[in-house]
């Protein structure tokens, strides 16, 4: 019986972007295009909406409700556009992560496709996103009345129900979590075999459900330690820039009470380098995620690669 290895399997994320740097480069300029580019659209608009609020404050003006209708439309108009855009940049981007993983010898286009692995990867991530509704409805007609009576009972002291809370809560994420790794190889599997396959991954990962469990927590502990690293350093960027005096609030409120179009062009350059930050930082934590589970679907199937 095959079993999961599992320092190389949560380490198979970095192998492959030790192995495909220029691959991963160009995964987050399509992270650029399709995610974060359109929900910069969206921001621009409410910016846009809430300095024209902010002028009109500062002119002595009643702000209207007619002042958030550009922003409002907006945000109703792109509502789909960015669903589409996200579910075609998951399905693209984590199909490119495990065919490096699982057809490494398919370079060209940076293992970037479209077709129909893309689109059946697709379909799966919906499933998911309706099975994790389909959970948490159970879950929550649990908790929340729990929560509810341990809240009434707690004689006005809310420290008392706290550790009873978080027990609570704790049960919760673990039932989901094993959940997950029950079926954490749906996807891989559907990749590879081209069919959709979700149940399928119960008997897959039948034995194996500790050693996933073991690479899902590495995995979390890997991308904490790399945010929490990058936030420092945002920190220390910060403070470097604003100097010991910090914000100065009457400068900043002069600045934004100036036209929109000032302070958004002068904005701008900032804006594009947290853009393009944002899109590498992305496409190394979605490879560090995704890469593993096509990893441990390797291992436990026996998959090779086509030729």
């Amino acid at each position: 019986m095959a079993v999961v290895d599992i320092g190389r399997t949560a380490t198979a994320g970095f192998g492959v972007i030790a192995r495909n740097p220029l691959a991963v480069l160009a995964w987050a300029v399509v992270l650029l295009l399709l995610g974060v580019l359109p929900a910069a659209g969206l921001m621009s608009a409410f910016l846009a909406s809430l300095a024209e609020i902010a002028r009109m404050d500062a002119s002595g003006m009643e702000p209207s409700p007619e002042a958030l209708a550009p922003a409002m439309s907006a945000a109703f108009a792109m509502q789909p556009v960015l669903l589409l855009t996200s579910l075609a940049v998951r399905a693209i981007l984590t199909a490119a992560v495990f065919r490096a993983v699982l057809e490494p010898g398919e370079r060209r286009w940076f293992y970037l496709r479209l077709g129909a692995r893309e689109l059946w990867l697709a379909l799966m991530i919906v499933a998911f996103g309706v099975l994790s509704f389909a959970v948490m409805i159970p879950v929550s007609a649990v908790l929340v009345p729990l929560l509810m009576i341990l809240a009434i009972g707690g004689d006005g002291n809310p420290l008392a129900v706290i550790p009873v809370m978080l027990a609570a809560v704790l049960i919760a994420l673990a039932v989901l979590g094993w959940l997950f790794v029950r079926f954490s190889m749906a996807l891989p599997m559907t990749f590879a075999e081209q069919r959709f396959r979700l149940f399928e991954s119960w008997t897959l990962t039948r034995g194996q459900t500790w050693r996933l469990i073991a690479v899902g927590l590495l995995l979390i502990g890997a991308v904490l330690a790399l945010e929490l690293g990058l936030l420092a350093l945002l920190v220390v960027a910060s403070l470097a820039f604003l100097g010991e005096g910090g914000i100065d609030e009457a400068a900043a409120s002069a600045f934004f009470a100036q036209d929109a179009s000032i302070w958004m062009a002068e904005l701008a350059p900032w804006a594009v380098g947290m853009a393009l930050a944002g899109a590498l930082l992305g496409s190394v934590v979605t490879t560090i995620l995704a890469a593993p589970w096509a990893e441990a679907y390797r291992q436990l199937s026996g998959h090779k690669p086509s030729v």
